[in-house]
C-alpha cells in the first residue's frame, strides 16, 4: 500500500476542524467502510455514487470531498471542485504562462527608471535553486555563530489510502496529514532543553505515488539524544488520522554537523548540512518536462492549495542573513531597495508593452469549495 502525509485540521464528522493536538480519533468503523455505509446506492446522489465507486482510480479522484476547502480558483468552478487530473493541467497551463516566454516583472524606482525581474515562480528550477541558497545561508549562518550542532531528520508519514483501500481526496490527505503540525512543534519544543536554542526546517516531499509525506529537519546547538526527537514522532502518531506506527519505526536519524576537515571517525557526521537537504528536493533542480510524473502531481496539489514545499522557524531567517552577509551578497531584494512594481512585460521590454500588475486584486486567486455532498462516503479517513 502507498503511503502519504498532510498538514492542516482533521475534520469532525460534521466537517468542523478538530484541535490540532487533540488525540487521534477513531475515523470510522467497520460498517461505515463498506461503499455506502448505513444506505443504500438508491439513496445516494448520482454524482456522489460516482465518486465513491470511482475511488480506485488516483487521477479521477477531487481534490476534496469537504465544502468550506480554500483551493485556487482554477480548480472550483460552478461543477464542482477538480479531480487531481483536471488540478494537474491547470496547474500545467498556469505554469506555462511563466515559462514558455521571455516576460517579466517590471520595476521601477523613485527616479522613475525601469528594472526587468524573472518571476518567481517556485515550481520552476530557478525556484528550486533559490532554495538551495537559503538553505546554504542558513548552515553557512549556524556553522559561523554554533560551530557544531546536532541535526535530526524526522520522517513523518500517512496512508494515502481510504478506509474502502481506494485512493484518497489529494487535498484532504494532504490537510489530515499537516493536522499533526502544531502538536509536532509543541513536542518538539517541550523534547529539547531549555538551555539549547534550535532551528528547523520542514520540506514535503511526494512518494512515488504523488501523495505528500514530510522531513523535519531540526538544528539543536549542542548534542542532543535520539530519544528527544521521538516524541514529535509520537505526536504526530496521536494527531494524524491516517498515521500508523509501523511506518514510523525508523523514522529519526541524528547526526552530528562539524567543522570542515575535522577528524570524527568516531561519530556519524555531515560535512554540507545543505546539500544533504537538498537530495530531498532533487527532481525539482530539473528541467519541468524531465520531472518525474509523481513530482508534477504533487506540485499540482501544493500549487491548488497555495502551500510551500519548504518552509522554516521564525529564528531561521536570522541565520540566513547571517549566512548571506557571509558570502557578500549584499541584495536584499528589489522592493527592500524602494523598487516598486509596475507591471508584467510579456517580451521582457521594459519600455514596451506593460501589463499592469494589481496587487490586491492578485490576492483574490481562492475559492471555497461547497455544494459536496457526504464526504465521509466519499472518502472515508482509513482505521488506524
Amino acid at each position: 500500500m502507498s503511503v502519504g502525509i498532510g498538514d492542516e485540521p482533521a475534520w469532525d464528522r460534521e466537517g468542523v476542524n478538530l484541535r490540532p493536538w487533540q488525540h487521534k480519533y477513531k475515523s470510522t468503523d467497520i460498517s461505515e467502510a463498506e461503499p455506502y455505509g448505513d444506505l443504500s446506492p438508491d439513496d445516494l446522489p448520482e454524482g456522489t455514487r460516482k465518486l465513491v465507486e470511482g475511488d480506485s482510480r488516483r487521477a479521477r479522484r477531487p481534490l476534496t470531498a469537504h465544502n468550506g476547502v480554500e483551493l485556487r480558483k482554477e480548480v472550483v468552478g460552478d461543477e464542482g471542485v477538480s479531480d487531481w487530473a483536471g488540478a494537474y493541467y491547470s496547474y500545467r497551463r498556469w505554469l506555462e504562462g511563466y515559462t514558455e516566454d521571455a516576460g517579466a516583472l517590471v520595476f521601477e524606482d523613485e527616479d522613475g527608471d525601469r528594472t526587468t525581474v524573472e518571476p518567481n515562480v517556485r515550481f520552476s528550477p530557478e525556484g528550486a535553486k533559490r532554495e538551495y541558497s537559503r538553505l546554504a545561508d542558513l548552515e553557512r549562518g549556524l556553522r559561523h555563530r554554533w560551530g557544531e550542532f546536532t541535526t535530526a531528520l524526522i520522517s513523518l508519514t500517512s496512508s494515502s489510502h481510504n478506509a474502502r483501500d481506494g485512493w484518497r481526496c489529494p487535498v484532504d490527505h494532504l490537510n489530515e496529514h499537516l493536522s499533526s503540525w502544531d502538536a509536532v512543534r509543541q513536542s518538539l519544543s517541550r523534547a529539547i532543553p531549555d538551555d539549547n536554542d534550535y532551528v528547523f526546517a520542514r520540506i514535503l516531499e511526494p512518494h512515488k505515488s504523488g501523495y505528500a509525506h514530510t522531513h523535519v529537519a531540526v538544528f539543536v546547538r549542542g548534542h542532543v539524544s535520539r530519544d528527544a526527537f521521538e516524541r514529535p514522532v509520537e505526536a504526530h502518531l496521536r494527531n494524524c488520522v491516517g498515521a500508523g506506527e509501523e511506518a514510523h519505526r525508523d523514522a529519526v536519524s541524528v547526526n552530528r554537523v562539524v567543522s570542515r576537515g575535522e577528524d570524527t571517525d568516531d561519530v556519524e557526521t555531515i560535512g554540507n548540512l545543505s546539500a544533504y537537504l537538498s537530495a530531498y528536493m532533487t527532481d525539482s533542480f530539473d528541467d519541468i518536462e524531465d520531472r518525474p510524473r509523481h513530482v508534477r502531481l504533487f506540485n499540482a496539489i501544493l500549487w491548488a492549495t497555495e502551500r510551500r514545499r519548504v518552509s522554516y522557524s521564525e529564528n531561521a531567517y536570522d541565520f540566513m542573513e547571517i549566512g548571506r552577509e557571509l558570502r557578500g551578497d549584499d541584495d536584499a531584494g528589489d522592493e527592500d531597495k524602494g523598487l516598486e512594481l509596475v507591471g508584467y512585460a510579456p517580451d521582457g521590454d521594459p519600455d514596451g508593452k506593460v501589463y499592469e500588475v494589481d496587487r490586491e486584486s492578485n490576492k483574490e486567486t481562492t475559492a471555497v469549495t461547497s455544494g459536496l455532498a457526504l464526504p465521509w462516503l466519499v472518502d472515508p479517513p482509513p482505521v488506524t
